[in-house]
């Protein structure tokens, strides 16, 4: 991911968890008989494998291995995404779609990639769909990661150049996405496979496209509707449209409103103390800032860190020196949520009759419209 993988897929999955709170106890399926996943993973070294469901982002079992040997038994109201860990870290994991069936795994623990999978006729599907885009979610992780290594070398004007190409693959699989959501109406692998496509380069139009092609059924599953809210909150705020107003603390003790910065051109940059690519981008900021704050120009930097130390630390460490706020509830903090952040680093420049102008752009690109603004 192109905002640092292991804490945004857990912001991720913090959001869906929070969507579904009330969705899931609300509906109402007949019971059926319940899954049964059979293991034989050579080389396992650990003592248990854990059953991870990615969508309640929570651990829902823990069983013993025997001789490379594992069983998990359990129940689900729809077939969903579940990861086996072969460790308490997140390095060692099979991805696999869970529905009520027998499930058998096999293969090394040392070859995770090439683990068999059978018996989930939903799995095998999963499975199938990504393989027939192989190419262009191969690209889409060169790109990602050259984009990666361009924010560590402070190269922001080639990394924006290479997210427009990302962004570009990121609709060709979209595309792809309705396409086979037209041939396979109902499939429960659609959600699944429009958030791992749209996830960083959503696009409403074609988001809503898919979901229109889904049965009743399926849109009354509550993890389908928990997708379908993030994706759609992911364009909430878009260019020409107003910035939602807050008011939240500042690292001085002091409260902070966006309304005190009227008139001027803002940039608002969401951020917090664990994001690398965030820290990354904070030399840029503050030479963006040091050219422009002279002018009708500022700079507010709004953290989802629930830890205020963390953040405080990091700021003085970054050298920080333009309005600091933050909201310690987190991504569930109201301008977070008004703001639909889910991806950290995001940030918005904002005109000077409130309208978000620019999303997510940086370097030169970024300095010529902060410019531009200033002039109008």
């Amino acid at each position: 991911m192109k905002y640092g993988f292991r804490n945004i897929v857990l912001l991720v999955l913090f959001f869906i968890n929070c969507i579904m709170q009330t969705g899931c106890s609300s509906s109402e399926k007949k019971e059926t008989a319940g899954f049964v996943i059979t293991g034989n993973i050579q080389g396992i070294e650990s003592d248990s494998v854990y059953l991870y469901n990615t969508l309640m982002d929570s651990f829902v079992s823990a069983v013993a291995v025997h001789n490379d040997h594992f069983i998990f038994k359990g129940h689900v109201e729809y077939p969903e995404m579940f990861q086996v860990y072969f460790n308490t870290g997140d390095t060692l994991f099979k991805n696999v779609f869970v529905e009520n069936a027998g499930i058998t795994m096999s293969g090394d623990i040392n070859n995770l990639s090439a683990v068999t999978i059978s018996g989930s006729a939903v799995n095998t599907e999963y499975t199938e769909q990504r393989e027939s885009i192989s190419p262009i979610i191969e690209n889409a992780k060169s790109i990602d990661e050259a984009i990666n290594k361009a924010k560590e070398n402070s190269d922001f004007d080639l990394s924006d150049s290479l997210q427009n190409t990302y962004d570009s693959i990121s609709l060709v699989r979209l595309k792809k996405v309705y396409a086979y959501s037209l041939e396979n109406k109902g499939s429960a692998i659609i959600p699944y496979i429009t958030f791992n496509a749209g996830m960083n380069a959503p696009n409403k139009e074609w988001v809503d496209k898919i979901f229109a092609t889904l049965d009743k059924s399926s849109l009354d599953n509550p993890r389908v509707k928990a997708v379908y809210t993030m994706l759609t909150d992911l364009t909430k705020v878009a260019i020409g449209t107003q910035a939602p107003g807050f008011e939240a603390n500042t690292n001085l003790g002091t409260s902070l409103t966006l309304n005190a910065f009227k008139n001027k051109v803002v940039l608002l940059d969401f951020w917090a103390s664990w994001c690398k690519p965030c820290r990354l981008s904070h030399p840029g900021l503050i030479t963006i800032y040091n050219k422009f704050k002279t002018k009708e120009f500022g700079i507010i930097s709004f953290s989802i860190d629930t830890n205020e130390e963390a953040w405080k630390q990091a700021i003085a460490k970054d050298g920080l020196t333009w309005p600091q706020v933050i909201d310690l509830n987190g991504p569930d903090g109201k301008a977070p949520k008004d703001y639909g952040i889910y991806f950290v680093p995001t940030t918005y420049l904002i005109d000077k009759n409130g309208q978000i102008a620019a999303i997510n752009i940086h370097g030169k690109k970024l300095e010529e419209k902060i410019a531009a603004l200033i002039q109008q």
